[in-house]
């Protein structure tokens, strides 16, 4: 499959999306000391950017999940995620234990949980590679019947909101959610991303915008109700985000050129891998210098760039070590 722009797009701001929701969360569990203006803003940074993850996945789909399955670039790209799992783990584990004096004892838990939990994406992912022969199999065997493979979509969107009503069920059923968004971004790319069919923007913006402020109202509402921050309607497997996701991802792929180039844009997407990877630590800087001091209006943007900058040179100063950097900076 050739580079198409539209995912590198969609892949750099969804990882500044990630940062956002960081630094967003920071503000949010600080119900009660920040003003009211403050809060609601923060909850709506924070909803708004949780369909970056679901776009992650939506992305690794859509390149991953493939009719003719090679298992050499198979076998590549998951030793590209696992050594830096590793890597960073360990990064972290020494970062937490002299910066902020945290000790962690259970080393071998780090085998089925990362030790910071943003790394949790990429332990999903691994599953979902390891997944991946079976997938691309199912995607061959949905092509031959339309009817299966719209009623496969269908099962997707159903199994991910079982996910999210039935919290009891959400650990079992959690990887079939994001299996499901891996199914699903291929389904969308060569529908909408292939020009096969086209919705109306409108019919795209409208939704969205209703959506995002359903969700926001109701999560600010219920939090005002049990006077705590309260997340029950920012799951990645929830109707809402899941909705939002959808809508953001089909609007990219039908406007937006595939073969548009940005060196900007290309700058962004080489490191967005090493930037999720990294910006925990200076999310931690962060936190444990300013806080939430500054109104969430000027202080979310303020903190996401001074994130976001720190960790793109750091991550380009690293990528100039011979044979580590590559490692611990770039994905591709």
């Amino acid at each position: 499959m050739e580079r198409d722009y539209r995912l590198d797009v969609l892949r750099s701001i969804s990882m500044i999306m990630v940062i956002l929701i960081h630094v967003a969360n920071c503000y949010c569990r600080s119900f009660g000391d920040i003003n009211n203006l403050s809060y609601i803003f923060s909850v709506f940074i924070n909803i708004l950017s949780r369909i970056s993850v679901p776009i992650f996945f939506m992305i690794s789909g859509t390149l991953l999940v493939r009719k003719n399955f090679n298992k050499n670039k198979y076998l590549k790209r998951l030793f590209k995620i696992l050594i830096p799992i590793i890597i960073w783990d360990i990064i972290y584990l020494i970062w937490e234990y002299f910066y902020l004096d945290v000790t962690y004892k259970n080393l071998l838990h780090l085998l089925v949980e990362p030790y910071r939990k943003h790394l949790w994406f990429l332990y999903t992912l691994i599953v979902l590679y390891a997944a991946q022969p079976l997938l691309s199999a199912l995607m061959d065997y949905f092509d031959r019947n339309k009817y299966i493979r719209y009623g496969a979509f269908i099962l997707c969107v159903t199994l991910c909101n079982l996910c999210f009503i039935y919290t009891d069920l959400t650990d079992t059923l959690s990887l079939f959610c994001y299996g499901g968004y891996f199914i699903i971004g291929r389904y969308l790319y060569e529908t909408f991303g292939m020009g096969k069919k086209k919705i109306n923007n409108l019919l795209l913006i409208i939704p969205f915008i209703l959506v995002l402020i359903v969700d926001v109202y109701l999560s600010y509402k219920l939090s005002f109700r049990e006077h705590m921050f309260y997340n029950v309607y920012y799951s990645y497997r929830g109707i809402f985000v899941m909705t939002l996701s959808l809508i953001a991802f089909i609007f990219v792929l039908q406007n937006m050129k595939s073969k548009k180039s940005n060196d900007f844009i290309t700058l962004l997407c080489t490191y967005s891998f090493g930037i999720y990877l990294i910006h925990g630590i200076f999310l931690d800087i962060t936190i444990k210098t300013v806080g939430c001091d500054i109104v969430s209006i000027i202080g979310i943007p303020l903190h996401s760039l001074f994130i976001f900058f720190t960790s793109l040179l750091t991550l380009m100063l690293i990528n100039k070590i011979p044979k580590v950097g590559k490692y611990l900076s770039t994905y591709s």
